[in-house]
């Protein structure tokens, strides 16, 4: 009976954190928790081990782990700027700073482009900056999250450039089509 009910009160936080998460996007899990081969008990055959320990094994390297929480879908206008922000999820035992780097295509500029997390920062605030001449479309940013120790990620959100359409568009140059006509002498 238990059960039913811790598992119960599990699917309404994960349905309550979902809705409020929106559009953002997770990252993979980085840190000494999430490196490669730190859930394998050595030694141990999976029907020989002590499934009680291997979950509280798993429980404290989660512990030891972070996520970034990236936007996904931002929308900017040429020669315009919008706001948004990167967040750091980190365990309870994760007390390290997380350097973040984002890497723009030609055409976006993203201020601060790089910066750090930690546990009293948890979030930054981003400025997107489309460039007039930037072509209309979806364009992706990269990120990188790399903790002092353990597992870097890597992932990406995507910006959609869209046309400004608030500007009057330019008039060509005016060309002179008049024939030249020869001055009159005296």
């Amino acid at each position: 009976m238990m059960k039913t009910s811790m598992f119960g009160c599990l699917g309404c936080l994960f349905v309550v954190t979902a809705l409020t998460v929106g559009c953002d996007k997770e990252t993979d899990e980085g840190g000494p928790g999430a490196e490669p081969g730190a859930r394998t008990m050595s030694g141990q055959s999976p029907d020989t081990t002590d499934r009680m320990g291997d979950r509280a094994a798993d429980q404290e390297l989660d512990e030891q782990t972070f996520t970034l929480q990236l936007p996904d879908g931002v929308n900017a206008a040429q020669d315009e700027a919008t706001e948004t922000s990167i967040e750091l999820n980190a365990g309870d035992d994760f007390n390290q700073e997380v350097a973040v780097t984002l890497k723009a295509p030609q055409g976006v500029t993203i201020t601060p482009n790089q910066f750090t997390l930690n546990k009293n920062q948890t979030e930054q605030k981003i400025r997107i900056q489309a460039s007039p001449n930037a072509q209309e479309g979806d364009v992706v940013v990269g990120v990188t999250g790399k903790p002092a120790t353990g597992k870097t990620v890597e992932s990406s959100f995507r910006v959609t450039i869209d046309l400004d359409d608030t500007k009057p568009a330019q008039p060509a140059p005016r060309q002179d089509t008049t024939t030249p006509q020869p001055v009159p002498q005296r």
